[in-house]
């Protein structure tokens, strides 16, 4: 009798027990992600954006968080965030692109050009940075000795 009433205080005390979470893992959380405390969220709000169980990703403050990962701001009404400019690439492409990368410079949203140099890209002007002994003739650098370019002349 005396066992039988320690079993029943003891099934009392474990009932008052909070039950434990499972880990998160890719077979607790397929659809979502992981926070570093193991909690497994939806994977759709920039704070903790993700999926597959991987960590959660705090999305930037120019990103949303779109399909379970953190994407540049989408235009939808034809404005960017500060420093980013609307770059319409093809018929129902439509991003934001930094202002000062050479791949999307300016409006025209197409590689800066350069021959012989690096391609720079500031305010939205696409420029070039040329080695020693070469200097820019618009985006090409030219030989300093060359006949058609001696010196700062373009040939």
């Amino acid at each position: 009798m005396r066992s039988l009433w320690g079993l029943l205080l003891l099934a009392a005390a474990l009932a008052g027990c909070p039950q434990e979470k499972p880990p998160c893992t890719l077979t607790t959380c397929p659809e979502g992600c992981c926070t570093a405390a193991g909690e497994c969220m939806p994977g759709n709000d920039k704070a903790a954006c993700g999926t597959g169980a991987l960590f959660c990703r705090t999305c930037a403050e120019t990103d949303t968080c779109a399909e379970k990962r953190c994407d540049l701001v989408r235009p939808d009404a034809g404005s960017c965030p500060a420093k980013f400019h609307r770059c319409v690439t093809g018929e129902d492409d439509v991003s934001c692109a930094a202002d000062d990368d050479v791949a999307t410079c300016g409006s025209r949203c197409k590689p800066c050009p350069s021959t012989n140099g690096i391609a720079t890209c500031t305010a939205g002007a696409c420029g070039v940075t040329c080695r020693a002994g070469t200097h820019a003739c618009g985006s090409t650098c030219v030989d300093d000795t060359a006949v058609n370019s001696c010196g700062t002349r373009c040939g």
